[in-house]
């Protein structure tokens, strides 16, 4: 996932994740990590903004944390995480919402949680 959000354009702390979690830099874009999360709740996916490296206050974050722990549980892999990633760029970016909205719900029906 973190190799796909570098293509489509974010900035990840750190240049990348050797771990579950990756922490996404929001100030090249413009936007705060607050409206990040609410954006990508609006589709149904859960995220939570985070303080990232040089933000002036830790009430007003610039970065955004994600895991891929709920995702693999699922047993989701590169294919499906590249696709999640797509659906993360399209909530921050606010396209499509309602379409996003349905793919989300459509990948978490083709991996239930077991």
């Amino acid at each position: 996932m973190a190799d796909e959000l570098t293509i489509l354009g974010f900035t990840l702390v750190g240049g990348g994740t050797d771990s579950h979690l990756i922490l996404v830099d929001l100030r090249p874009l413009g936007i705060p990590g607050g409206e990040a999360e609410k954006s990508l709740e609006a589709v149904g996916i859960i995220a939570n903004r985070n303080t990232v490296p040089g933000d002036a206050s830790p009430f007003n974050p610039s970065g955004l944390r994600l895991g891929t722990p709920a995702l693999t549980t699922r047993g989701m892999q590169e294919t499906e995480m590249k696709e999640v990633a797509k659906m993360i760029h399209g909530a921050i970016a606010h396209k499509e919402v309602s379409k996003i909205k349905k793919e989300v719900l459509a990948l978490a029906k083709k991996f239930p949680i077991s």
